[in-house]
């Protein structure tokens, strides 16, 4: 399942906090998609793949800046 935008649906951490608490500045960050990765990625095992982007680089379509964030089931 892929979502694009709204808030973020993780069974662990918020991607968002952990892009903000990655070393990057203080620029609001904001949920760019989400991905259910289901049976057919077996190497994630049931993961959840999230980007996030800064609003003022997504107003700029920066999408070289987005931050990822991988969490396995």
């Amino acid at each position: 399942m892929l979502q694009i935008g709204g808030h973020p649906v993780s069974p662990q951490n918020d991607p968002v906090h952990d892009a903000r608490d990655a070393g990057q500045d203080a620029d609001d960050w904001t949920l760019l998609a989400t991905w259910r990765c289901g049976d057919d990625v077996t190497e994630l095992d049931s993961g959840t793949a999230h980007w996030v982007i800064r609003r003022r680089d997504l107003a700029a379509l920066r999408f070289d800046r987005v931050h990822r964030y991988v969490e396995l089931a």
